[in-house]
């Protein structure tokens, strides 16, 4: 009983079992995606994003203290053209908050706070299209499924590859709109 007043709640009511299904099946996908804020893995074929770096402490553009600064150069050979962002080691391999200036303190915590805030955007769109793909599987049958929804391919792959196999092309829906109106 629960499991059915969920799937009302949800709107799962269309099945796409065979061609005829699609445009109700669509119509509650596009609905999907929409209450999902999807819409841009229709327009293209996106992939989730690569997991956000966390910011390393041994980045030379922390400033670090003098003490710290004097330990680093005591241990490396000056090189020429260093870059800014070049990892630095001490010598037990490890840094800590301490180490940096009170300006390197603050840009490491700046650069922490986007990584959280990547992190739960990131995690936000993986949760999101983890929902729409079980969607798909519900409401899909099996034969489909097998040919139309291939693993590690993007939700856009699965949308074209779905209307391709129901027999649907943009010039048939945009025939079936022009009908639509015209009577």
């Amino acid at each position: 009983m629960l499991l059915h007043r969920k799937s009302q709640k949800e709107g799962l009511t269309a099945t796409l079992i065979k061609p005829g299904d699609f445009p109700d099946w669509e119509h509650e996908f596009l609905l999907q995606v929409d209450l999902l804020g999807l819409q841009q893995h229709l327009k293209r074929k996106i992939f989730l994003e690569e997991e956000p770096a966390f910011p390393d402490i041994r980045r030379r553009k922390y400033t670090k203290t003098t003490a710290a600064q004097r330990t680093i150069r005591s241990e490396t050979p000056e090189t020429e053209g260093t870059n800014s962002d070049d990892i630095q080691e001490t010598t037990n391999g490890t840094w800590s908050l301490s180490d940096l200036t009170e300006q390197g303190q603050k840009s490491f915590q700046q650069d922490l706070s986007f990584h959280q805030l990547q992190e739960k955007s990131s995690e936000r769109q993986r949760k999101s299209l983890r929902t729409l793909q079980d969607w798909i599987i519900r409401t899909v049958s099996p034969s489909y499924i097998r040919t139309c929804c291939q693993p590690r391919k993007s939700i856009y792959e699965w949308h074209y590859n779905l209307r391709a196999r129901c027999g649907r092309s943009e010039a048939d829906e945009t025939r079936d709109a022009r009908n639509t109106y015209l009577t």
